[in-house]
């Protein structure tokens, strides 16, 4: 089978701006393991006791206002425009993508459901990015799987402390905290770019 490395994608969700977006990833089978109960949503991160993050990959982008909307009601993955769905993805992935080159199989989680067409092109785009061929590519979405799997929960609750941190502290504050896990957002350009390598 190889080598196995998953990631967990959510985003902040709060129906305003800036949206944030989180990727967590790990080579933990049990932070992929469907949780037989309801798993709780954790508010009140506290960035001193990071239990949770020891040893998981952590990335976050954002959109900062209306302009930059990508979807059509609240929840990322509702009714996302195909072009900006690549945008989002390899901006939170660009950071780990030496990092990735050991490992065989490369699966995502995504909290809301996509559709069929989504999952193929996304699958198409990643392999390509990543180098591997699609069937080391897996993809699952699903409503609540930040209620399900742990590694979907962890990106939700760091989407929500980021954008929380950002109300409270100042820029300046907030970006010397949150260096080591900001990635830039990619414009079309940078992503086209990107892929054509």
């Amino acid at each position: 089978m190889g080598r196995y490395f998953s990631f967990g994608i959510d985003e902040s969700n709060n129906g305003d701006y800036p949206e944030f977006f989180c990727l967590v990833g790990s080579n933990f089978k049990s932070d992929v393991k469907r949780s037989k109960k309801t798993l709780e949503k954790k508010r009140g991160f506290d960035p001193k006791r990071p239990k949770r993050m020891r040893k998981r990959k952590i990335s976050f982008t954002y959109f900062l206002n209306p302009h930059e909307k990508i979807m059509g009601c609240p929840g990322l993955f509702q009714e996302i425009n195909q072009g900006y769905l690549p945008q989002v993805i390899f901006s939170l992935l660009l950071p780990f993508r030496e990092y990735l080159e050991p490992y065989e199989r490369i699966s995502f989680f995504i909290d809301g459901l996509i559709s069929p067409p989504l999952h193929d092109f996304l699958i198409e785009r990643i392999s390509d990015f990543l180098l591997l061929p699609p069937e080391n590519i897996s993809v699952l979405s699903g409503s609540h799987f930040d209620e399900k799997y742990p590694l979907v929960n962890l990106a939700d609750e760091l989407a929500n402390y980021f954008k929380r941190l950002y109300y409270s502290e100042t820029l300046a504050n907030f970006k010397k905290i949150t260096a080591r896990y900001f990635t830039p957002l990619l414009n079309r350009k940078g992503l086209e770019g990107l892929l054509s390598l």
